[in-house]
């Protein structure tokens, strides 16, 4: 039998302290990193991936752009899975979630809300054991992530199979 607590502690987001890359968190092809996105396609086809995580990612995982700039052409600005990818000898997950519409706005919360909906249904179909997020919509999206951002992915992301890492480099 569980306690309140554990209850509590069992089913809901995990948050926790790291100032390393999140994409080096996940060890395993069942954990993911995800990287806050906008809906912007360049002329050439690729997703636009300039700044902050969102270029990280870019970096550590070439032709990222490439094919998050073909799932937005045919799916629109949604969260995707982006499939099995190295990186320092691992084999882990990524996926997507978008927080801006253009690169130049602010973070949009209804699109966070949406995002984490669809996140969780791709841990579902994916079974993904668990996803690493930044505070989304924070640092270059300008939003608070106490007043503004938490309230409304705890809800949705309700269980510890989510695990947001506070204190991220790219926040």
């Amino acid at each position: 039998m569980f306690s309140t607590f554990e209850l509590f502690w069992r089913f809901a987001m995990t948050e926790i302290q790291s100032t390393g890359s999140l994409f080096y968190i996940p060890k395993i092809a069942s954990e993911a990193a995800a990287i806050t996105t906008n809906g912007v396609i360049r002329k050439n086809g690729d997703a636009v991936c300039g700044k902050g995580q969102a270029l990280e990612a870019k970096t550590i995982f070439p032709g990222l752009e490439v094919q998050l700039g073909q799932y937005l052409r045919c799916y629109g600005n949604r969260a995707f899975y982006m499939g099995v990818h190295e990186t320092r000898g691992n084999s882990i997950s990524l996926v997507t979630f978008p927080t801006k519409n253009h690169y130049r706005d602010n973070s949009d919360l209804s699109l966070i809300e949406k995002s984490a909906h669809q996140i969780k249904r791709i841990a579902d179909k994916f079974e993904l054991s668990k996803i690493y997020l930044p505070p989304v919509g924070c640092g270059l999206g300008k939003l608070d992530y106490e007043k503004q951002v938490r309230p409304i992915i705890q809800d949705i992301l309700d269980d510890d199979r989510f695990v947001i890492v506070l204190g991220y480099k790219n926040f």
